[in-house]
C-alpha cells in the first residue's frame, strides 16, 4: 500500500506526470522486496508501463542524481524503502539484510552492487529505524496476533516500556549523542525534545520501548506541520 501523503510530497509534485508514473512503478511493482533490493529488466519496465526505453533511462539517471530510486544492470534499490514497511514484514525480513550485503560484496565489480555495500551502515540504519517506528505506531494488539511476527515473549520482555525518566536516556548527554547520531537528526534541538519526552513521560505516565524513535517520530510530525524545533547555537551576549 502507498502512503496518502504520497501525492503531497514536495519532490513528487516536482515531477512531471510520466516521472510520477515510473516513480510508483518502482515502489508498487510485483518484484518489489521488503529491504528496496530487486532485479527488473529495462524491457520488462517498458512493456508493463508502455513508457519508451529512452525515457526510462533517461529518467532513472534523474531518480539516481536525486538519491531517490538507484537503477542500474537491471537492479534497483530504493533506500528508504524499508521505512514504509509494517513491524511483522521488517523483523521476518532482518535476517536476510546480511545476504543482501554478502551479494554486494560477492558483486562489488558492479557500480550499483559497490554502492550498496558501501553504504551497508546506512542502509542498515535506515532498516533499524524503520522497524522502530513501525513497532512505536503498531498497536500492541495487532501485532502480537500477527502470525508472521517473530518476536517472542523472551525478546518482547527485553524490549519493555520504560518511563523516560527510568529509561538510560535520562542522562542527556547519552540522550543528546544518540539523538545526534542519526546525521538527518542532527539539525533538530535535542534539548527541546528532551524536555518533551521527559514531561510528557511524567504528565502522562507513558512508557516506550524507544524513546530515540518516539522523538524521531515528533521529529518528522513538527516537520509536516510546519513547526520544526531546530538547533540554536548560544551566542555570547556582550554586556
Amino acid at each position: 500500500m502507498v502512503a496518502t501523503k504520497f501525492w503531497s510530497d514536495k519532490y513528487i509534485q516536482s515531477l512531471s506526470r510520466d516521472e510520477r508514473y515510473l516513480y510508483l512503478y518502482f515502489l508498487t511493482n510485483e518484484r518489489t522486496q521488503i529491504s528496496g533490493l530487486y532485479e527488473i529488466t529495462e524491457k520488462t519496465i517498458s512493456n508493463e508501463t508502455d513508457l519508451s526505453a529512452d525515457f526510462i533511462r533517461e529518467t532513472c539517471e534523474k531518480f539516481m542524481n536525486d538519491k531517490k530510486i538507484l537503477y542500474q544492470d537491471g537492479l534497483v534499490f530504493i533506500p528508504k524503502y524499508a521505512l514504509h514497511q509494517s513491524a511483522a514484514k521488517l523483523k521476518r525480513f532482518e535476517e536476510h539484510l546480511e545476504k543482501v550485503f554478502s551479494l554486494c560484496k560477492s558483486f562489488n565489480n558492479i557500480p550499483f552492487f559497490a554502492f550498496c555495500f558501501q553504504y551497508k551502515d546506512v542502509i542498515k540504519h535506515l532498516f533499524s529505524e524503520a522497524l522502530n517506528i513501525a513497532l512505536e505506531n503498531a498497536s500492541i494488539g495487532d501485532y502480537m496476533n500477527n502470525e508472521q511476527c517473530t518476536m517472542n515473549n523472551e525478546q518482547r520482555a527485553k524490549s519493555g516500556k520504560k518511563l523516560f525518566s527510568e529509561s538510560e536516556y535520562f542522562d542527556f548527554e547519552k540522550f543528546k549523542e544518540r539523538f545526534n547520531s542519526n546525521p538527518d537528526y542532527q539539525k533538530y534541538d535535542a534539548k527541546y525534545y528532551y524536555e518533551s519526552a521527559l514531561n510528557w513521560s511524567k504528565a502522562n505516565d507513558q512508557k516506550k520501548a524507544d524513546w530515540i524513535a518516539t522523538v524521531y517520530n515528533w521529529c518528522r510530525r513538527d516537520v509536516s506541520e510546519n513547526k520544526p524545533h531546530l538547533y540554536k547555537p548560544e551566542t555570547l551576549k556582550l554586556k
